[in-house]
């Protein structure tokens, strides 16, 4: 037992993924089972258990196996109020660069997921709406920030900042077990992943993971009702193109900003690479345990 908690104590790229592969396990058994039979009257509540069962108490275990004071080390912490440009930057980059990504792989035959099934019918009630907002948009920004921007990325760092954003990413893809929508997620994840290592802050990453939630609930479905009309398809993505790009330069304009005022300050300053990029992505990427997550990925997404 003493070597267990020696080897997940001690950086190292294996113990990150197998969090994951433990909540992929869980994602797989709950779409195994039969649901109907478990949510009742109330599917989202339901759902929302899920999602605590899934993501908190294997996220708790981890954090518990990793000793006193490493809650703290995930940066569950405010952020400034100079780090509100970047986050507002980055939410237009992912909403606009989303809607481009998925207008591309739907012109090349790929069809990602546009709204999950259970939102595709946002019901007038104004209980129902609060549930849908609460088991859609609440939990997954809380539960799965904690887990991939706050674990992750915290033991990820160790070995840089960009293969932090880009591991977590790539598993943060992996959880949906959406092929065509793989790139999308992956894309968002990288957003999250920087907005996250930008501000220092896993509250930043939460409230702009909310945010684009409640655009994939509720504003979505009309975005792509507008890219129906084919008179104006080119122009709004020409435009949406053109947008993204502008939010993109001011994100990376500002995030030198916050850099520079970090090593002004003496504050700890972000890393970007460790070493060399090569050998942080390689060490990172090809650990057997992301590895693993990978196959299963793979093979689920292939039989669904």
């Amino acid at each position: 037992m003493s070597k267990i908690l020696r080897f997940m104590r001690e950086p190292n790229v294996i113990a990150p993924p197998l969090l994951v592969l433990v909540i992929l396990i869980l994602l797989l058994f709950v779409r195994l089972i039969n649901l109907d039979a478990l949510t009742g009257d109330n599917p989202y509540m339901a759902l929302v258990v899920l999602q605590i069962m899934i993501f908190a108490l294997p996220g708790v275990f981890y954090c518990k196996l990793k000793g006193v004071g490493y809650v703290e080390s995930t940066r569950l912490k405010l952020f400034g109020l100079n780090q509100v440009p970047i986050m507002l930057f980055l939410l237009f980059v992912m909403i606009l660069g989303s809607i481009i990504l998925k207008f591309v792989l739907h012109s090349i035959g790929i069809s990602p997921t546009i709204v999950d099934d259970w939102t595709t019918a946002v019901p007038t009630h104004p209980g129902a709406t609060i549930y849908i907002i609460l088991a859609f948009a609440v939990m997954p920004a809380l539960m799965e920030e904690l887990i991939f921007r706050g674990i992750l990325m915290t033991e990820y760092e160790k070995f840089g900042g960009t293969s932090a954003i880009i591991a977590s990413a790539l598993l943060f893809g992996m959880i949906h077990f959406d092929g065509p929508g793989f790139m999308i997620y992956m894309f968002v994840g990288l957003c999250l992943g920087f907005a996250a290592f930008a501000t220092r802050s896993i509250l930043a990453p939460m409230i702009l993971h909310f945010i684009y939630n409640m655009y994939a609930i509720f504003v979505e479905n009309h975005v792509w009702y507008m890219l129906g009309y084919r008179p104006s398809r080119v122009l709004f993505i020409f435009i949406a193109s053109s947008a993204a790009l502008v939010f993109l330069v001011l994100t990376i304009v500002e995030a030198e900003r916050l850099f520079y005022n970090y090593a002004a300050n003496r504050e700890p300053e972000p890393i970007l690479v460790k070493g060399t990029l090569r050998s942080g992505l390689t060490g990172v990427l090809l650990s057997p345990a992301l590895l693993v997550c990978a196959v299963l990925f793979v093979i689920i997404t292939l039989a669904g």
